[in-house]
């Protein structure tokens, strides 16, 4: 009996499965990975807050709307709810669920879904501030800032038009 060694593929492929932050069970079709972010806009200044991630996360020091991944039969505005809770110490006012709309939806190359919401700057309560372990900084930038901001996570950088047109 000679010992093989793996194919080079299968060893990619399993890596790349595996890289994954969630664990699925073989020969099962991959639920995707639902994000939420805030795209949150102060139309009277024309600025878009941005926050940069730390170096422990998955795109480090990487700017981009706040968000995170939505759990299991969570809606997605309590997702968001709870994010901006976890990394910013602020709350969003209910009226956020009447005045919201999509600004883009993004589906990531490991099967994640971005869905990125516009959240008027005047609906969110509370003073902003690096709450999580998660968020380097942040900041409020202007069409000339965010257009030459990087880096950028993917899905904010796939639709940085659709960003700078928010606050043109």
């Amino acid at each position: 009996f000679a010992f093989r060694r793996p194919c080079l593929s299968l060893i990619r492929a399993h890596d790349a499965r595996m890289s994954s932050t969630t664990i699925h069970p073989p020969n099962n079709p991959i639920t995707p990975i639902q994000v939420v972010t805030a795209a949150i806009v102060n139309h009277q200044d024309k600025r878009l807050f941005m926050q940069r991630r730390s170096g422990t996360t998955r795109y480090p020091w990487h700017w981009g709307t706040p968000g995170g991944k939505v759990e299991t039969s969570e809606p997605k505005f309590m997702a968001l709810c709870r994010e901006m809770r976890e990394e910013h110490g602020v709350a969003l006012r209910d009226e956020v669920l009447d005045v919201s709309s999509s600004v883009y939806r993004h589906e990531g190359p490991l099967g994640h879904i971005v869905q990125c919401y516009l959240i008027p700057h005047h609906l969110v309560i509370g003073t902003y501030r690096a709450a999580s372990k998660t968020v380097a900084g942040f900041d409020w930038v202007t069409t000339e800032e965010l257009e030459r901001l990087t880096p950028l996570t993917p899905a904010d950088e796939a639709n940085r038009e659709k960003l700078l047109a928010l606050i043109r």
